[in-house]
């Protein structure tokens, strides 16, 4: 599979600076992926695509925030078994790490089996779910590279824009 880094190469100048991964994971109260913490110490803020955004534990924006998110994805999926939304994989081994400009999530999905992680991908409304056997870094650059076809994800996506754009702040 295809590396992300090989299909979007790394910006020159880091927005978000450099993380205390051990602050976060202890915040978090749960192991981060080590391809999730090479993707965003790589990359830092910014999107896919102008469409895939990995969340970062350093953001300035709420939306994009790990920890923030973090902690929505938990409450939602309290909400959402206990009004009976089938969840297919266990709540406690999906880690939200990022999101789309349509809605869609992205999950690191903890296989404890197999001692690694996967990457999952919903629709908004959690009626359908697409599994990727494979890391963060294989899933994004499968993905730009037009090697993984996500079905959740709109019809042509990536097409030619195939880079990581920096998020500009002023």
């Amino acid at each position: 599979m295809t590396s992300v880094f090989e299909v979007a190469p790394p910006p020159s100048e880091l927005v978000g600076g450099s993380v205390s991964w051990a602050d976060v994971e202890e915040d978090l109260g749960v192991e981060l992926p080590p391809d999730y913490k090479d993707v965003v110490g790589a990359y830092g803020l910014g999107a896919f695509g102008d469409f895939i955004h990995i969340f970062h534990p350093r953001s300035p924006l709420p939306a994009i925030d790990l920890i923030r998110m973090a902690g929505v994805a938990k409450e939602t999926f309290a909400a959402l078994i206990e009004i009976g939304v089938h969840i297919p994989f266990p709540s406690r081994d999906l880690t939200y790490v990022g999101v789309t400009d349509n809605g869609n999530e992205i999950y690191a999905l903890r296989v404890e089996s197999l001692q690694c992680w996967e990457i999952v991908v919903n629709e908004p409304g959690w009626r359908q779910w697409f599994l990727f056997n494979g890391t963060l870094n294989e899933f994004l650059g499968g993905v730009l590279s037009g090697q993984v076809d996500v079905p959740v994800f709109p019809t042509g996506f990536p097409g030619s824009n195939r880079r990581f754009a920096p998020y500009e702040f002023l």
